[in-house]
């Protein structure tokens, strides 16, 4: 893969089909030598009409692509991650409406009254965001993150087991770049 030259951390989300929401997670480190080695391998899920390349609010589908990895979050204490970790309240919202200034962003109840995303839910027991849309294009999508599976596929996130995504965020160092690069087998030459 010749985009990640300066990452030495790669979650690699695939499917056979584009509009599969099955998925095989693998997760690959570089080591001194730039050699890339297989860590894990391990069955998700992710959106309904699974991955587009162009995404929009709504789709129920993942966004294709390639995007770095900084902050995780839950609904415990940090389970020993080394990414900024942010301890969900019964107050938090992402802001997923698009007439919304905050759009895109974590909020508070408190101060944003639009309906907007709930934090505090089993699937986000643990998981860490997907930098997706962090120009907060209005309209091309909000709320992407890396949770906890519960059910056959999710909304646009990508999601494993809770033990999975434990692991992962224990995994996960800041220092070593992380990116997670999602997208179905037929498309991963164009990176």
């Amino acid at each position: 893969m010749k985009s990640i030259k300066k990452n030495n951390q790669l979650i690699l989300v695939t499917t056979n089909k584009s509009r599969s929401s099955s998925v095989i997670v693998q997760t690959f480190s570089r080591d001194k030598h730039g050699k890339w080695k297989r860590i894990w391998i391990m069955n998700g899920i992710t959106g309904k009409y699974g991955f587009t390349r162009n995404k929009h609010e709504g789709d129920k589908k993942a966004p294709a692509g390639e995007y770095t990895i900084t902050k995780a979050f839950g609904r415990y204490k940090n389970p020993g991650t080394e990414l900024s970790y942010h301890k969900i309240t019964k107050y938090d919202v992402w802001v997923d409406n698009i007439h919304s200034r905050y759009y895109n962003t974590l909020q508070s109840m408190k101060k944003v009254h639009q309906y907007s995303e709930k934090m505090n839910i089993p699937q986000y027991d643990y998981g860490f965001v997907i930098n997706y849309n962090t120009k907060r294009i209005k309209g091309k999508g909000s709320v992407v993150f890396f949770h906890i599976a519960r059910g056959k596929y999710t909304l646009g996130c990508t999601a494993v087991s809770k033990n999975n995504v434990v692991k992962l965020l224990k995994w996960l160092n800041p220092k070593k770049k992380p990116i997670i690069i999602q997208s179905p087998q037929s498309d991963l030459y164009r990176y």
